[in-house]
C-alpha cells in the first residue's frame, strides 16, 4: 500500500480513533456524491487541527472519497 494503513503499528489508541473520525466526516460529507466549498472547509479545519497532516490522515481521506466516488475521478470532486 502507498500510504500507511489505519491499523498499522505507528497509530496510537488515540491517533485510531482520531483517524476513524475523519473517515466518517468525509463520509458523511460525501455521502450526496459532491463536496461542497463549505465542506471542503470542514475537512481542511479537521485535518488540520492538530498542526500536521499525516499519511495516515491523507491515505483515510482518500480511501473514503474512493469509495463514495463510485470509480468516477477524484477531480470531480476536489481541484486539481
Amino acid at each position: 500500500m502507498f500510504f500507511e494503513s489505519m491499523h498499522s503499528p505507528q497509530a496510537t489508541g488515540d491517533e485510531r480513533a482520531s483517524l476513524m473520525k475523519l473517515r466518517s466526516l468525509v463520509e458523511h460529507v460525501m455521502a450526496d456524491g459532491k463536496i461542497s466549498l463549505k465542506e471542503a472547509d470542514v475537512i481542511q479545519t479537521a485535518l488540520i487541527s492538530d498542526g500536521q497532516i499525516s499519511l495516515n490522515e491523507v491515505n483515510i481521506i482518500f480511501k473514503a472519497m474512493r469509495a463514495k466516488s463510485k470509480g468516477y475521478p477524484l477531480c470531480t470532486w476536489i481541484r486539481c
